[in-house]
């Protein structure tokens, strides 16, 4: 069964010894398709090379560019910092109440306040264990401190909590948009198929992004409803900003603002989204671009039209499990200014995509090669080289080839 080989690749370190190579080979289709010479290189903190076990999310300490400080989003609950220019390294927060980080599970992602260190605040996704399916939790922290030393996330506020159904499909990411606000993605909270149909069904926020305001709590919230969220009057869920995705683990926004989406597929394709205001991505009526069978009694009376179509989607040949990462704005590698970069977590390899200008255009991909990773997450450092992460704790930086 799909799945199941999937989640014991995607969440077992025990199983797995994959091992990052440098230099990427280049198979099936992407012997076919333009190349970019990229290599993977180790990070150093001081003169120590870093890994992390189970990093589920990377970035960097704002408004520390000159003497850059990664941060890293462990599985158990940790987040912990490296200053990459002498070594040293601390714990900012221990998540509690993770009980098992099996799957999806456990902490999940982070972000910064925009206005970081002005504001200094810490955002949080992680997975507090229960009796049944579990339960995602945002969460807000102060940060104090007068160093980067003695820096601590504290005096955690809850801003939402979803009960999760099942085991899978629970996680994705928390991160501020170029408007300010806080966009969260959800899976669709099934192991497979989305049996309950909760993607399509717009009084839940399972296969949705939510997008709310951290800063303008109101009546009964602890957080603002942004005025243009397109459900404010009804048809869903007022923080619904978009919905229809199966397992959608990673976003980010374009240097012009758009939205986009890896949402992680079922049986046949992987796609990337162009996320729209208000958009229908079609999950479990249809798989990207095709009908899904399974899904046949929801489907009924839908002709498809209401769907918003992905901007590239790929088969088993392949990869089984997309991984989304984010646009390039580095300068080391010029040929990937402004692209997209996204990989497989099941084949390792990556690729660098040109966004289309709308919905329903392909858009143009050329292959990085395969590197052997069981990618997990990608990063991105304040002048825009990218950075990604394997499950097993290998943390690598793109650099030219």
């Amino acid at each position: 069964m799909r799945i199941r080989a999937i989640l014991i690749v995607l969440f077992s370190s025990v199983l797995l010894s994959g091992c990052v190579t440098a230099k990427p080979s280049f198979r099936g289709l992407d012997r076919e398709r333009p190349q970019i010479a990229v290599s993977l290189a180790p990070i150093m903190a001081g003169e120590r090379q870093l890994s992390a076990p189970n990093p589920t999310d990377i970035g960097f300490l704002p408004g520390n560019a000159d003497d850059p400080v990664l941060v890293i989003a462990q599985r158990r609950g940790q987040l912990v910092w490296h200053r990459l220019s002498d070594g040293a390294s601390g714990t900012l927060l221990q998540v509690k109440r993770i009980g098992s980080a099996y799957m999806e599970k456990g902490l999940v992602g982070f972000t910064f306040h925009p206005d970081y260190p002005n504001t200094s605040k810490l955002y949080t996704y992680h997975l507090r264990a229960t009796r049944d399916g579990g339960q995602s939790v945002i969460s807000e922290y102060r940060i104090e401190g007068t160093s980067l030393e003695t820096m601590k996330a504290v005096d955690q506020r809850i801003l939402f909590e979803l009960e999760q159904p099942q085991e899978g499909h629970n996680g994705g990411q928390v991160a501020f948009g170029p408007d300010g606000y806080l966009y969260t993605a959800f899976g669709d909270g099934g192991f497979q198929n989305d049996p309950d149909n909760r993607s399509q069904d717009t009084t839940n926020y399972h296969g949705s992004i939510i997008r709310i305001d951290p800063d303008q709590p109101s009546a009964g919230r602890p957080y603002g409803l942004p005025a243009d969220n397109p459900f404010l009057d009804g048809g869903h869920l007022p923080e619904v900003w978009a919905f229809g995705f199966r397992n959608p683990w990673r976003f980010t926004f374009s240097p012009s603002g758009q939205m986009v989406v890896a949402d992680v597929g079922q049986d046949a394709l992987e796609e990337i989204d162009l996320v729209v205001r208000g958009g229908n991505y079609g999950w479990c009526i249809r798989e990207s671009s095709i009908a899904h069978q399974r899904c046949s009694e929801q489907a009924q009376g839908r002709d498809g039209t209401d769907f918003e179509a992905p901007i590239y989607e790929y088969t088993r040949r392949d990869g089984r499990a997309v991984i989304g990462g984010y646009f390039y704005g580095g300068s080391a590698i010029p040929a990937l200014k402004g692209k997209y970069i996204f990989g497989d977590h099941i084949s390792g390899a990556l690729w660098a995509l040109d966004l289309p200008t709308n919905n329903g255009q392909p858009a143009a991909i050329t292959a990085l090669g395969s590197f052997g990773g069981t990618w997990t997450t990608f990063g991105r450092d304040l002048d825009g080289e990218l950075y990604v992460a394997t499950n097993e704790g290998q943390l690598r930086k793109l650099v030219p080839r």
